[in-house]
C-alpha cells in the first residue's frame, strides 16, 4: 500500500488505473478528518474573533466558495454519471488538503510574524481602511486571517477541479484505447 499524501497527480493515475482499493480510500478518509482536528485544534489554522462582522462575512464566504467549489468539482468528475466521486473525492482531498493548507497557513504565519509591527502599526494609524476594519470588528492580522482562509479553500477547489478533469480525461481515454 502507498498512500500519496502529497502527490495528488500520482493518486489520481492510480484512481484512473482502478488500483486504489476500498481500504486505502477508507484509510484516506481517516487521514482527512485527523488532519481536520489536528489543523483546527493546533492553532496553526485560524479563524476570526467567533460572531464579530469579519468572522459572519468569511462564514458566509467561505460557505459560497464550498457551494460553488463542490458543483465545479462535482461537475467535473462527471457529475451523476460518475460512481466513484465521493470515493474519488474522498482519496484526492488529502493530498490537496494537505498541501495547499500547508503552504497557504504557512504563507499566513510568515507573513504574519515578519510584518507583525508593521500590522500593528497600520493597524493603529488613521488610514480609513484600518478605521473601516475596526468598525467591523477586525484588524490587518483578522484580513490575513480572512484572505488565507478563503484563498487556501478556493485553490483546493481549483485544484481539485483540475484533478477531476484530469481523472475523467485519463478514464476517456482508458476506455478508448480498450475498445480500439
Amino acid at each position: 500500500m502507498t498512500f500519496h499524501f502529497f502527490d495528488a497527480k500520482a493518486l489520481a493515475n492510480k484512481l484512473a488505473d482502478g488500483v486504489v482499493t476500498r481500504n486505502e480510500g477508507f484509510y484516506y478518509l481517516v487521514t482527512s478528518f485527523i488532519l481536520s482536528v489536528l489543523g483546527a485544534y493546533s492553532g496553526l489554522m485560524n479563524t476570526n474573533l467567533l460572531w464579530s462582522w469579519m468572522s459572519i462575512y468569511e462564514g458566509l464566504v467561505i460557505l459560497v466558495v464550498y457551494w460553488y467549489g463542490f458543483a465545479r468539482v462535482y461537475a467535473a468528475a462527471g457529475g451523476d454519471d460518475n460512481p466513484n466521486f465521493i470515493f474519488e473525492f474522498t482519496c484526492l482531498y488529502v493530498p490537496v488538503w494537505l498541501s495547499t493548507t500547508a503552504i497557504g497557513w504557512g504563507v499566513y504565519w510568515i507573513t504574519t510574524r515578519i510584518m507583525h509591527e508593521s500590522l500593528i502599526a497600520l493597524g493603529n494609524s488613521d488610514l480609513q481602511f484600518a478605521m473601516n476594519l475596526s468598525k467591523m470588528g477586525g484588524n490587518f492580522f483578522s484580513l490575513l486571517i480572512f484572505l488565507t482562509a478563503v484563498v487556501t479553500q478556493v485553490v483546493i477547489f481549483l485544484r481539485l477541479t483540475a484533478l477531476f478533469e484530469y481523472l475523467e480525461e485519463r478514464k476517456r481515454l482508458d476506455l478508448k484505447s480498450a475498445t480500439n
